[in-house]
């Protein structure tokens, strides 16, 4: 069986699509979820899935022995955050809300203080 190189390298380009594809998506596709009164619940999403984001570039990161530091993909992460939130500027079913970039940008910098205080 072939062992696939560097799955966190994989992991992050495809994790990254995800998050893309469910920023982009009309807001119709989750008109389920929406009827689950849980208040900031998007917000949590948001934090999730950023922070799940981060600790897989820092993952990759180690995995291709990366000597940048893990501050930079922390701001990778976080430019990343606010790129996917501006493109809902352009979109008709979605809109732009920046406590969803505070919270993007919250959990990737929870993940990174998780990841750096593990690591040492």
């Amino acid at each position: 069986m072939h062992k696939v190189k560097r799955p966190y390298c994989i992991a992050v380009f495809v994790w990254s699509l995800i998050i893309l594809l469910l920023l982009i998506l009309p807001a119709r596709h989750f008109s389920d979820a929406q009827k689950v009164e849980i208040p900031y619940l998007d917000k949590v999403v948001h934090f999730i899935i950023f922070g799940i984001l981060y600790y897989l570039a820092a993952k990759a990161a180690d995995e291709v022995q990366s000597s940048t530091s893990k501050w930079v993909y922390l701001i990778y992460v976080c430019l990343y955050a606010v790129f996917t939130e501006l493109i809902q500027l352009h979109l008709i079913d979605r809109s732009f809300e920046i406590f969803d970039i505070i919270a993007n940008i919250m959990g990737a910098t929870i993940a990174y203080l998780f990841f750096n205080l593990k690591q040492n």
